[in-house]
Order: structure tokens, then sequence, then C-alpha cells
């Protein structure tokens, strides 16, 4: 079998559930056109963590816009531009269940590959612009799909291919499991777990995330029944007090949380086995992420209302043993004083074994002063980081050195 290791950020940002969603209904959501009929098209796109990025021209410059299955429209999270024109205003519910009336906007032609968007609506989102680090402008929802256009990410040679034919995809579609979804609005789909089949949402803007059960649900599931309570039981490797922040379009929230870490034998999407996995339930959606698209790419049938993984290994399994998964990560503090980025680290880790704790803050890597995610972003991108500086909420310093 072929092993592929995925290796951990060292220090991750704190965002369980990071899905970029919008779930609103509003009378725009189906209300653009598309300038082309019976067409196929094959588009050049940018793998992300396994999030699709496709470039798109707007008003004469070239956008890079991440496709979402878990927003029903689209929305925007890089700077307001002038040739936005707001139409109306909605009541949008994001990912922290938050309810808020925003304004809704009017987009000029969104040009992909050589097909053009008219009329797409979007609203603005600029609680992600910290954490996408200038990486999207924007993000195009699954009402591409609800409109009926059929897509194949090809993920390993990155490409998009497009087409509002029906059967188009019909001949790679035979030779894997088919999964239906049950919304037009994002795809709910069947996931095979240890303790059985689970609904969840295959969310392609849960950017960098893999699967997320919440510990509800594991409670709910074992509670009258002891087979199922002996099985969750069973690949629980520790139980412990942790943070959950979950992003939504209008903000995050954070909250203590009792949570359970798991090491599956594995879980499958259709034909996708990924085996060996560490899981936290510290979160509370029940969502698929991006990652799995590093290792399998994606049909999306519009007609049929389903979706096809096709995984780029046939013939084995993806082993992904990752050990050291939710131990430590940093979020965002809004403004403190302290420092920008605080410290969620569980007890039993290397991090908290090198001496860095729950509510310590990170001042400097490699010398440079950590003044918000995006410039740590930014040092982790040039390769691994040697040396941080953490400091205590008492204002103590304490320098830290990573092995090789």
């Amino acid at each position: 079998m072929r092993k592929t290791k995925i290796t951990i950020a060292l220090i991750t940002l704190l965002i369980a559930g990071t899905a970029l969603q919008l779930v609103a209904q509003d009378k725009y959501a189906k209300s653009f056109s598309i300038s082309r009929h019976n067409f196929v098209d094959t588009i050049k796109i940018e793998i992300w963590k396994g999030a699709i990025i496709i470039p798109a021209e707007i008003n004469g410059s070239t956008k890079k816009l991440l496709f979402d299955t878990g927003a029903e429209k689209g929305f925007w999270v890089a700077d307001m531009e002038e040739w936005m024109t707001p139409i109306d205003s909605i009541t949008i519910v994001d990912s922290n269940k938050e309810r808020q009336k925003i304004p809704l906007y009017q987009f000029p032609p969104i040009k992909i590959g050589s097909t053009t968007i008219e009329n797409y609506t979007m609203v603005i989102s600029e609680s992600f612009k910290n954490y996408v680090c200038g990486k999207i402008d924007g993000a195009l929802g699954f009402n591409l799909v609800a409109k009926g256009l059929s897509i194949k990410f090809d993920t390993k040679d990155s490409l998009m291919i497009v087409t509002d034919r029906k059967g188009f995809f019909a001949k790679e579609e035979k030779k894997h499991t088919v999964l239906k979804y049950y919304k037009d609005t994002r795809p709910d789909v069947l996931i095979q777990f240890p303790y059985g089949k689970y609904r969840m949402t295959f969310d392609s803007g849960y950017i960098g995330g893999w699967v997320d059960l919440p510990q509800y649900w594991l409670d709910k599931w074992s509670s009258n029944n002891p087979k199922m309570k002996e099985a969750i039981d069973k690949t629980t490797v520790r139980v412990d007090t942790t943070i959950k922040s979950q992003a939504g379009l209008l903000g995050k929230t954070q909250d203590t949380i009792v949570a359970r870490t798991l090491h599956i034998p594995g879980f499958g999407v259709g034909d996708a086995k990924f085996e060996d996995f560490w899981l936290s339930t510290g979160n509370r959606s029940m969502l698929i992420g991006s990652c799995v698209l590093k290792h399998a790419s994606l049909i999306i049938n519009a007609q049929k209302q389903h979706l096809v993984f096709l995984p780029h290994n046939e013939n084995s399994g993806v082993v992904i043993g990752n050990e050291d998964f939710d131990d430590f990560r940093l979020f965002p503090t809004d403004g403190d004083s302290i420092g920008a980025l605080k410290v969620i680290v569980r007890e039993g880790s290397k991090e908290y074994q090198k001496g860095i704790r729950t509510g310590d803050y990170l001042i400097s890597a490699d010398g440079v002063p950590i003044t918000d995610y995006c410039t740590y972003s930014l040092l982790k991108q040039k390769g691994k980081i040697k040396k941080m500086v953490f400091r205590t909420p008492e204002g103590e310093d304490k320098e830290v050195e990573w092995d090789e």
C-alpha cells in the first residue's frame, strides 16, 4: 500500500469548522444567467489545501474565487471595490447560527474560461479577510450547480471541467460509487465511519479541514446503543477539556467544552478510503472538508444530484497517520494588548512538554514579530520555523526551539 503522510502544521488557526458557509434563502440565489449553452469548458485552477481556486475576470482584472460547496451563493472577502452595486439586503445564517441582515451586491459579468456569468450576486464578508491572507478574493457558491452546471474538479492535474450537458461524465461515473446528495443548496452525503453511515455536508470551503464529528452527536448515537458506545470508547484515545472556535461570515465564537480525540481505522467517501485517521470532536459542525480533494478528484452531477469522488490512487487507501491533529492551535485575539495570536494546547502533546500553555501568546517566530495571523502564515510558507517566543498572560516570555 502506498503511504501518504500528511504533515500537520505545527500551529494551525483555530477555526474548527472553517467552512465559509452562507445559508440563506433569497430570490437572487438563482437569478443569474450563463452566457453559453450546450457547452464544455476546461479551465486551469489552483489547489490550496485541497480547496479549489478558480481564476475569474471581473471588471477587467483577474480575481481568485474559491468554489464553496458549503455556501448557497457567492461572497466577497477582499477589499470593497467601486464597481460593486448594492441592490437589496438579505438575512443570512452563518456557521455559528448567527443571523443578520446584510447588503447584497450585484457584480459585473464574471468571466471564467470562455463562459460569462451575468447578474451574479454576493454578500461581503470582512471577517474572513484576516484568515485567507489574500489567497482568495471571494467565493462562488453551490448555486452554480443548482443552476444546472455539472463540474469535474481534477485535483491531480489542477483542472476544472464545467458543462451543462446531461450525461457528460457518465462514462467516468460508472467506474465509481455514486453519492446521492440531498439538497440543492449544498451537498449532504452519507459517509461511512466505523460506527456506521452518517449524513454530512461536503464543504469545499472548509479549507484545510478533514472531518468534523461533534461530541453531541457521538453522545446521542451511543446513548441507547451499547454496541455504538463500545465502538466509540474503543477508538477513543483521550478525553479532555478544550476550546472550540468556530468562524462564520459574521464573526467567530469560542467555547470551552469536553471533547474526545478518536483514532479510527479510517472512513470512506465513496471509493476514496482514508485510513489511520485521528480526529477531535471539539467542533459543532458535521462536515467533510477540502483535504479529501488532496487525494481524490470530484465530479458534481447537477442533473442527477450526486457526487463521485475519484481517488488519485485507485488501488489503495490513503494512510493519514495524523497523530498531531488538533493538539496545538492559534486563534486571533482581535486586538488583545498582549499579542495577536493566542494558544490552545492539549496536555501530553509535544508542545505542552516544551512548556507552552493554553492562554499563552505567540510574540515572534524566527525573530519576526507576529502582529497578525497572515504574518505567521507567510513565515510558514517559507519553511519550518525553528524558534518561537511566547508570552504568558502575566507577561513572562519563554523561548521555544523546535527540532529539525
